[in-house]
């Protein structure tokens, strides 16, 4: 058997996405209208915080809160279907845990990068702070700040180089295996940039046609304007964009998953 190449895990991607769009059209509607609800509340809260507005900013901040959590759990959900479906052509539940170890992992990986980046705030912070203290500088310049801005894009960098290194957990415990960080690592040692690269082409069109929506939503919250025409189409369109590309992004992670997993794929003695 050859073994797979990009071009394969393109085409691959992208076949199983059509397939996927025409097996679970109910579980692909829920998830779109859930996220459609969390983006039109999440909007309307950005417009009621505007001074000129008065709203009850609280009750809709709970209310996208419980939306966000609802659909990040049926977005796992297709997430799991989807990559099952990919690697065995099977888009029917699991019952080997697999989902509760999923959103396990992304627990861990959404808390670790969090707790991260608080921790570069909170560093950040204390040094100003010892800094304008100390008098040895009365007024940050620019070029401290930009620097500070150098060391959190470079943050930024590492969180996605590990989240990369690591990337092939998610499909692996979609799968149903246990979450084998040691594993993920060795299987995906020399394959950063292949792996970067068959993701972001895979999910390329997609993306384009994402900012352009996203810049004419910005126009029309600009205007405050969440009633008119423009803003119901970029909303639906942008939010139905979303989901396909969670849905291309997963199966795209199946065929990466199915091109590298090595070590993963071994037993555990």
């Amino acid at each position: 058997m050859q073994p797979l190449t990009l071009t394969d895990c393109f085409k691959g991607a992208w076949r199983d996405t059509g397939r996927v769009l025409l097996k679970m059209p109910v579980l692909i509607f829920v998830v779109f209208a859930l996220m459609l609800v969390t983006e039109c509340i999440r909007d309307r809260l950005q417009i009621a915080a505007h001074p000129a507005l008065d709203a009850d900013a609280m009750s809709r901040g709970r209310s996208a809160f419980g939306a966000f959590i609802l659909t990040a759990i049926v977005s796992a959900i297709l997430s799991v279907r989807v990559i099952r479906y990919a690697l065995f052509g099977d888009a029917s539940r699991s019952r080997d845990g697999a989902l509760g170890r999923y959103i396990l992992l992304m627990l861990i990986a959404f808390g670790g990068i969090l707790a991260f980046l608080l921790a570069l705030i909170v560093a950040a912070a204390v040094l100003i702070h010892t800094v304008k203290s100390s008098g040895a500088i009365r007024d940050l310049s620019y070029g401290v700040l930009g620097s500070y801005g150098a060391v959190y894009l470079l943050a930024l960098c590492l969180i996605a180089f590990v989240w990369t290194r690591l990337s092939l957990l998610f499909p692996h415990t979609a799968a149903g295996g246990k979450i084998r960080w040691r594993s993920a690592w060795q299987d995906t040692r020399g394959h950063f940039w292949v792996m970067i690269v068959t993701f972001g082409l895979t999910i390329l069109p997609i993306m384009i046609v994402s900012v352009v929506l996203g810049y004419v939503r910005l126009y029309a919250l600009r205007q405050l304007d969440v009633s008119g025409l423009t803003y119901d189409i970029a909303t639906f369109l942008s939010t139905a964009a979303t989901v396909l590309s969670m849905i291309t992004g997963a199966a795209c992670s199946a065929w990466v998953y199915r091109r590298f997993a090595t070590a993963l794929q071994q037993p555990v003695t």
